[in-house]
């Protein structure tokens, strides 16, 4: 039995042919399988604003700049705790995820931040972190 919607194997199966032409009956009866859980897990209600803040950083650039540019105050434009406040001002990835962030999302943030941060060493020749 398959765990996708609309591709369960009938119960039964029945074909014939006539005339060049195909014929089939097929019947399902017996209860449909369990779903199967998603791959990814939903974000926990306590974790939205982290997850918005870090989608943010891992997507626009805008926000990355802000974020460079003054990490708290980045911080500060989202709804966080204190541990999830100075977790992302550290972008500390081992912490967001011990919070049941999904791994993926603050690996991508983390490493777009370095990439830009990288880039702005380059442009400008400085060596600051």
């Amino acid at each position: 039995m398959s765990h996708y919607p609309g591709t369960e194997r009938p119960d039964l199966a029945w074909d014939r042919e006539a005339l060049a032409r195909n014929y089939a009956s097929l019947g399902w009866f017996s209860p449909p399988a369990a779903r199967p859980e998603p791959h990814y897990p939903s974000i926990k209600p306590s974790l939205v604003e982290l997850t918005v803040a870090l989608h943010g950083l891992a997507h626009d650039e805008a926000s990355r700049a802000a974020f460079l540019a003054d990490a708290a105050g980045y911080a500060d434009r989202f709804r966080l705790t204190a541990v999830q406040r100075a977790a992302l001002i550290a972008l500390d990835t081992h912490a967001i995820v011990a919070m049941g962030a999904h791994p993926l999302v603050p690996f991508l943030a983390n490493m777009q931040v370095e990439r830009q941060r990288r880039g702005r060493r380059l442009d400008t020749g400085k060596n600051d972190r």
